[in-house]
């Protein structure tokens, strides 16, 4: 599914509604411009071939570690290098996705024009943008995610993500006694990476949960928490025991590097969940409603966990909207899941993290059907 408008006097096609630009600025909005890529057949690359991802303005920095591994996996081992590589993408920090894709990557402009797009011989991944209303598009219950999809469509098995502790720059993985400085971290503590929202607030957990959260953390693991985040209401937030508060203090290196040097992960459906995958580092996802069945479903390295708030509907399988009509009655801005938090659960998928990343390969695979009935999924 993707969204065509006219932006002051150009037309632009892009996958998702465009975020960075204001709705009073669009014209001819229209979330109905479909792409069929060779009507579902499998896309073999051919020399003259140029795959491009679409300017993606739904997608942000953990989104996009997926759509990355992906076009690696492609390069590498697909097309062998014949074929002309694009990536674009519409988050701010493009440039520095140049971290870590081969070199011949062309990389387009924010959004991409109708006459651009037109001129490309296929488009990915078009078609596996999913609609947020369920009566018409049901195939989210196919028990596949959206990885295995594309790599399905250009005839490739998924197997999982590869390393990207493999080609990350090493500046990146190891900072300097500079960087620790500026975030006035001490490299010799031990850290817990805490992601405290994503762009979706039906995801995130009420203030007074991570709070909970954190107090949990601190006490039982004796480690130190560096709270991720943007908004100015985190300020309040100093004066907690054991916490480094990094809110609006990090760049997109930061993320990666805080990461990578954590002892463990815990995040929303969001970029945490990917890094943890992504470096092989244990990770906790709590979940509001649908798991990331999308994207998420074969990862093995995280640990993923509902919030214990009484819901009758959970999950419900919509992460974007609140309230929804069937939501029960108080719910608001967060998910009725996400009221509570079972911190006994929290510390059995913590655990099992811990385990997955001993033994990456033979972690079982996550399975969407066992969450959808069960408060955890244990591999």
């Amino acid at each position: 599914m993707f969204w065509s408008w006219t932006y002051r006097g150009e037309n632009y096609v892009s996958w998702g509604k465009p975020r960075s630009i204001k709705d009073s600025e669009l014209t001819n909005l229209n979330a109905d411009f479909q792409i069929e890529v060779y009507k579902g057949k499998e896309i073999k690359p051919e020399e003259s071939v140029l795959f491009s991802m679409q300017g993606d303005s739904t997608l942000g920095m953990g989104d996009s570690i997926w759509l990355i591994s992906f076009m690696r996996d492609v390069y590498r081992i697909k097309a062998r290098r014949r074929c002309k590589f694009a990536f674009a993408s519409s988050y701010p920090i493009q440039g520095f996705y140049k971290n870590f894709l081969p070199k011949p990557f062309e990389y387009l402009p924010e959004y991409i024009t109708r006459k651009q797009f037109d001129s490309y011989t296929h488009k990915l991944p078009a078609m596996y943008y999913w609609k947020d209303d369920r009566r018409f598009d049901k195939s989210w219950v196919d028990n596949r995610s959206i990885l295995e999809r594309l790599y399905r469509w250009v005839g490739m098995e998924y197997t999982g993500l590869p390393d990207w502790g493999e080609f990350t720059n090493e500046e990146i993985l190891y900072p300097n006694n500079e960087y620790y400085k500026r975030l006035k971290i001490n490299p010799k503590d031990k850290y817990v990476f805490f992601q405290w929202h994503s762009s979706g607030h039906s995801k995130n957990l009420p203030p007074a949960q991570n709070i909970k959260l954190i107090k949990h953390i601190v006490g039982t693991t004796g480690f130190k928490v560096y709270i991720i985040g943007r908004l100015k209401c985190l300020d309040k937030l100093n004066e907690l025991k054991g916490v480094v508060n990094l809110s609006s203090k990090t760049k997109a290196e930061d993320v990666f590097s805080l990461a990578f040097n954590s002892e463990f992960l815990v995040s929303p459906d969001s970029a945490g969940v990917h890094l943890g995958e992504a470096y092989r580092i244990p990770s906790v996802g709590i979940m509001a409603t649908l798991p990331p069945v999308y994207i998420a479903s074969k990862y093995r390295i995280p640990a993923f966990m509902f919030g214990s708030g009484k819901c009758p509907y959970k999950p419900c399988g919509n992460v974007h909207q609140l309230p929804l009509d069937r939501c029960p009655e108080g719910t608001g801005k967060y998910c009725n899941v996400l009221s509570d938090i079972n911190l006994e659960l929290f510390d059995r998928c913590l655990e099992q993290t811990y385990k997955n990343r001993s033994d990456y390969r033979k972690a079982q695979q996550y399975n969407f059907y066992e969450a959808m009935s069960e408060p955890i999924t244990l591999y």
